[in-house]
């Protein structure tokens, strides 16, 4: 491999890694879901998920408020495709 390919590819690992560790300080503040998180990084959702286990980032914790709201959502949302 020649040196310019070297220093090409070191580069766009750098940026990669730049982007994902951008991207996951996002995700653990709550501001973007994995899935967001992982399309901004341009990487795939398992490769985001990788980084945040090796750096330990966890996702915000949601209030009990939060989660009753998501469940009611939840079922609201069932009960319409089983309308349908």
């Amino acid at each position: 491999m020649d040196r310019y390919n070297l220093i090409r590819k070191f580069l766009l690992a750098q940026i990669e890694q730049y982007n994902m560790k951008k991207m996951a300080n996002h995700y653990r503040k709550g501001t973007v879901s994995l899935q967001e998180a992982a399309y901004q990084a341009k990487v795939t959702i398992y490769q985001m998920m990788e980084y945040l286990e090796a750096e330990k980032i966890n996702p915000p914790s949601q209030s009990d408020e939060e989660i009753v709201h998501d469940l009611k959502r939840a079922e609201r949302i069932f009960k319409r495709i089983k309308e349908n």
